[in-house]
């Protein structure tokens, strides 16, 4: 098991493909659906059946060489920023997905509330769960994690970096995801770079600005109380 998470802090594509298998429980994670955000033009993404493989390639192709390609986020695999940021945000909540929204809040006149953010129970068990929490935090709090430029003074980071290969660009997507335990609340987050290189060299730094800013927002909002 130490080895699986140092893979994972290390970004090693290999070990994942190695034992990645694609789930057609992707849906129950809240992904390539949409999530209900209170914002119109929301995609669904993309997650392709062997069906599809068959349809597209021909009845002899196979869909092993696939499925490897999609446990690492390659291939025909498509997610939304927002999929991947409200992900993120349910392991930092202990796998309870919340609907992602703008809106605070709706009362009647009664002053019953209108507007409740739908919550989900994601299938992941504790011990999954905890496996994954640990391997983010690895990432960036540990040698060389790859997201180690998103650590920040007393605050706790968790993430993980990608590059992700496109057909516009010889350069890769740059993708950091996470959250952030400050002070007084948690924040997650999805940082994507397009054509611009690596996650760890380009987006995890975002990250770090922002965190920073939040983080000095909280401390000198005490301050002055």
């Amino acid at each position: 098991m130490s080895f699986f998470l140092q893979k994972l802090q290390l970004g090693s594509a290999q070990y994942t493909f190695n034992y990645g298998i694609c789930q057609p429980r992707i849906k129950e994670n809240m992904l390539t659906v949409k999530s209900g955000i209170d914002i119109p033009g929301e995609r669904m993404g993309f997650f392709p059946s062997k069906k599809w493989y068959v349809q597209h390639y021909g009845k002899y192709s196979g869909v092993i060489g696939q499925k490897v390609n999609l446990a690492i986020g390659q291939g025909e695999l498509l997610l939304t920023p927002l999929q991947i940021c409200a992900y993120y945000a349910a392991l930092a909540n202990n796998g309870v997905w919340t609907q992602p929204h703008f809106l605070y809040k709706t009362i009647s006149n009664n002053k019953d509330s209108l507007f409740v953010p739908k919550k989900k129970k994601l299938p992941l068990s504790v011990d999954v769960l905890n496996i994954i929490q640990d391997a983010l935090y690895k990432t960036v709090n540990e040698k060389y994690g790859t997201g180690v430029r998103a650590q920040v003074p007393n605050v706790t980071v968790y993430g993980k970096t990608g590059s992700a290969e496109n057909h516009q660009s010889k350069i890769t997507h740059a993708w950091f995801s996470g959250y952030a335990i400050l002070p007084k609340t948690t924040i997650a987050f999805t940082v994507l770079v397009e054509n611009a290189g690596h996650g760890g060299s380009v987006a995890a730094p975002l990250a770090n600005q922002f965190i920073t800013y939040l983080y000095e927002k909280e401390t000198n909002n005490e301050k002055q109380n």
